[in-house]
């Protein structure tokens, strides 16, 4: 039980688990905003473009645009968001035990 212990606070496994609700949280607040808001608003221009609802037959093939583009439209969003928090500060910084100086060659002056 120890080493179970000693595993989840060496790898810090609390913090990824939370970071990992955190970002489902977002991606599905954004996919809520892309399918209740972006694509209703998008969905008359792009059956404009295709009469057939969206959908793409060449041959045997059968392509979904609306997928397609809203696939697209939540990478994008995603993105958005997730440039938006850089931008606004969350900063990742470095903890100081990464680099340390063990040794300084003679006449090297550390200040």
């Amino acid at each position: 039980m120890s080493d179970f212990i000693k595993l989840v606070k060496d790898f810090n496994v609390i913090g990824f688990a939370l970071g990992i609700m955190i970002g489902q949280n977002v991606a599905e607040l954004a996919n809520s905003f892309i399918d209740g808001i972006i694509m209703p608003t998008l969905k008359p221009f792009f059956e404009k473009i295709s009469n057939k609802k969206l959908n793409l037959k060449i041959g045997f093939i059968n392509l979904q645009l609306e997928k397609f583009f809203n696939a697209i439209m939540k990478f994008l969003a995603l993105a958005l968001v997730i440039y938006i928090l850089l931008q606004f500060g969350i900063k990742l910084k470095k903890p100081v035990t990464w680099v340390s100086v063990r040794d300084v060659a003679e006449g090297v002056s550390l200040k």
